[in-house]
């Protein structure tokens, strides 16, 4: 797998993988361990064409400048593999950088999932997934529940991070934007 993401600022890259050992110690979750970078993603696909992929996101960094955005709250993708998440709040910026990505993209990757196209992408900050079963969702509701997470972050990147089967994920690329204002 593989995934355009935003790495989320220090401080609440911080507070995300505390979120993480805390779930890991009170709930036993660890399945998030995959993919160690806290992060949100843009797109994600089983593979890309890495060098069209580089090139257009070497272009969409040039013309992009940090925004921030907000989180707003504990969510659940429900089904046979739940994932439990926080929520960040599309904005315009969000939503025009998401556009720009999908158009400048989606045509380079290999079975692009469809959860992340324009229409039904609901951008979020994972907290656990693949080792969730019915118990440790439980604990996590109970855990995390009446947290506010009203946090405000600011977005200044886009990385491509590639997890392959049971290996830990790794960092392939990262682009950080420029303060052109």
């Amino acid at each position: 797998m593989y995934a355009i993401v935003s790495l989320l600022e220090p401080v609440i890259y911080r507070r995300v993988e505390a979120l993480w050992k805390r779930l890991e110690t009170v709930c036993g979750l660890k399945g998030i361990q995959i993919t160690p970078y806290p992060h949100f993603s843009w797109l994600v696909a089983d593979d890309f064409d890495s060098k069209p992929l580089k090139q257009a996101l070497e272009k969409i960094n040039s013309i992009s400048q940090p925004f921030q955005v907000r989180c707003a709250g504990l969510g659940i993708f429900t089904g046979p593999d739940p994932v439990i998440y926080i929520q960040v709040v599309k904005n315009p910026e969000m939503k025009q950088l998401h556009q720009l990505l999908w158009e400048n993209i989606h045509r380079h990757a290999i079975n692009l999932s469809p959860y992340y196209t324009p229409d039904v992408w609901v951008p979020h900050i994972t907290l656990g997934h693949t080792d969730i079963t019915p118990k440790k969702l439980a604990c996590a509701v109970v855990e995390l529940g009446f947290e506010p997470f009203t946090w405000e972050m600011k977005v200044d990147n886009l990385a491509v991070v590639c997890q392959v089967g049971n290996e830990v994920g790794r960092l392939e690329d990262r682009f950080d934007f420029s303060n052109k204002r």
